[in-house]
């Protein structure tokens, strides 16, 4: 049994490095901009310069200036240092450049030049600012439109704008750079090279790098586009409860799905078993929004039976001061008694069903002959003989429940205004917040991959058999 564990906990291992590489995938490449995200829930920034302190602080704390992975192929002319470079669009400008041009150290020499004289032209104090604008441009127009020996006609004209010293003399070093600049044929350009940098992206966001993240390994998904706030905080508290009111969902379904199939199968083919199979399939067929709203307007409606709390997990003024934590548990007690028959009651009637179909099964099998012919009655033969090897397909369903139980649990919170996943991968959505989302993604991964652990060591102590074939 411990090999065979030991063999599934491996498998297990491999299937959550895959897991955590789509992760880190759809989280590199989501079509979004983590420092435009931050600006835009942050207040209006007055000035150039504070914008660029802004980025550089979020770029370190977000590791954005970092490589992606461990390694990269790239053509020879790029350096290894390019991703040093704050700005994509300047990266793909330089690139662009790079292959044009091909000398790195003439490239670089520009691409300083070019910055130092932006960064005079932002804060140069100047009443017409039409006229500081239009510098602006002439000088991004020299490096976006990757023709800058074509515009020095351009810059040339900044001669006539800037009446200072430091002005005059970054002119002339932009100038000085772009003269250098050759278009040559390189065929080098087209030759690979393999870069290999320790610190990057995916290395940071498992691992941490121990000043502004902690690594998802120990918990810390990082920080939320919209609120700014850690996600591990956000997902903490909104976790709890879908776990919770799923835990109870399953443990309740299984439970009451088990025995009612048990006293269908003893009363096989007589009016309560055909009662029993009929209730079963209208509850499976029942959309959970439409249940979710009788409840309420059933249990806890002033007008017919107000015995229930309407929404909520906890009384509306809080919990008492002084009160201890089972004190609690039986003030919340009474706000989770709908939302787990909600959760409860399609996977109740799938439970009944499929343990029903799987006992009748059992009991057709020669074994069952065999004990019936000994004298013993229907209701020993299912308990002692029948019941355990009829579980097996239990075992698979829970597999999928569990985590659908969690993942689908947005419209039963909604309707009781529970805090919950589901509203806050909702909102994650809908302001594309990505880090929120595959936190979530990464979280019930595991939760899966557990359920099947789970599932597949139960199998194999119910059949033995299973782990006898597997290390076969």
């Amino acid at each position: 049994m411990l090999k065979f564990i030991l063999k599934r906990i491996i498998r297990a291992l491999g299937t959550l490095v895959a897991l955590v590489l789509v992760a880190f995938c759809l989280l590199e490449y989501a079509p979004s901009d983590p420092l435009q995200k931050y600006n835009g829930s942050s207040e209006v920034l007055k000035t150039a310069k504070e914008y660029n302190k802004i980025k550089n602080k979020l770029n370190k704390q977000l590791g954005l200036n970092l490589p992606a992975f461990y390694i990269s192929i790239v053509s020879q002319v790029i350096p290894d240092t390019l991703y040093k470079i704050s700005l994509e669009q300047d990266q793909i400008a330089l690139k662009k450049m790079l292959f044009k041009y091909g000398e790195w150290s003439q490239i670089s020499k520009y691409y300083k030049a070019y910055n130092r004289l932006l960064e005079h032209n932002r804060n140069i104090n100047i009443v017409d600012k039409t006229q500081q604008l239009e510098c602006h441009e002439i000088i991004t127009a020299s490096f976006y439109r990757q023709t800058p020996t074509n515009q020095l006609y351009r810059i040339k004209a900044l001669y006539g704008f800037y009446n200072n010293k430091d002005g005059l003399n970054l002119v002339d070093e932009l100038i000085e750079s772009m003269e250098t600049l050759e278009v040559r044929s390189n065929w080098t350009k087209y030759l690979p090279k393999l870069n290999f940098y320790s610190q990057n992206k995916f290395h940071r966001w498992v691992f941490g790098d121990n000043r502004y993240t902690k690594g998802i390994i120990r918990g810390d998904f990082g920080i939320s586009y919209v609120t700014g706030e850690p996600v591990e905080t956000k997902v903490r508290n909104k976790l709890f409860w879908s776990v919770l009111l799923s835990v109870m969902g399953i443990i309740l379904a299984y439970g009451m799905g088990i025995a009612t199939a048990i006293y269908a199968v003893i009363r096989k083919n007589k009016i309560t078993d055909r009662v029993i199979t009929a209730i079963t399939v209208i509850l499976f067929s029942i959309p959970t929004f439409w249940f979710a709203i009788i409840s309420l307007l059933t249990f806890a409606n002033p007008d017919l039976l107000s015995i229930l709390p309407v929404s909520g997990v906890k009384p509306i003024k809080g919990f008492v001061s002084n009160s201890n934590l089972m004190l609690n548990f039986f003030l919340t007690l009474p706000y989770l008694v709908l939302p787990t028959i909600c959760y409860a009651y399609s996977t109740y009637a799938l439970v009944t069903q499929t343990f029903r179909s799987s006992l009748l099964e059992e009991m057709k099998l020669d074994y069952i002959k065999t004990a019936r012919a000994k004298g013993l009655s229907e209701k020993e033969i299912i308990l002692r003989h029948a019941f355990k090897n009829a579980l097996l397909p239990l075992v698979t369903l829970f597999t999928t429940s569990f985590p659908l139980a969690i993942g689908g649990s947005l419209i039963i919170e909604t309707v009781f205004n529970i805090p919950g996943m589901g509203n806050e991968i909702m909102n994650a959505v809908y302001h594309q917040d990505y880090p929120v989302l595959i936190a979530f993604f990464v979280l019930s991964g595991i939760i899966t991959l557990l359920s099947y652990l789970v599932s597949d060591i139960v199998y194999a102590f119910i059949d033995p058999r299973i782990e006898i074939e597997e290390l076969a």
